[in-house]
């Protein structure tokens, strides 16, 4: 199983096609993902270990 990041999640073809927009962690961007999550909740750094990817809606 081969190591992702955020920049070559935000190059998967599935994923471009959202348009995401990364509005935090960019000296990061090149860590290996561990986990990758959809989430709504505001404050949810309190429950974050690092490495993990957090897709919100944005609304």
């Amino acid at each position: 199983m081969s190591r992702m990041n955020v920049l070559d999640a935000f190059d998967d073809v599935y994923l471009s096609a959202a348009r995401p927009e990364l509005v935090a962690g960019r000296r990061s961007s090149t860590r290996s993902l561990r986990w990758v999550h959809a989430s709504e909740q505001l404050d949810i750094a309190p429950l974050l270990r690092g490495g993990e990817l957090i897709l919100m809606e944005g609304v």
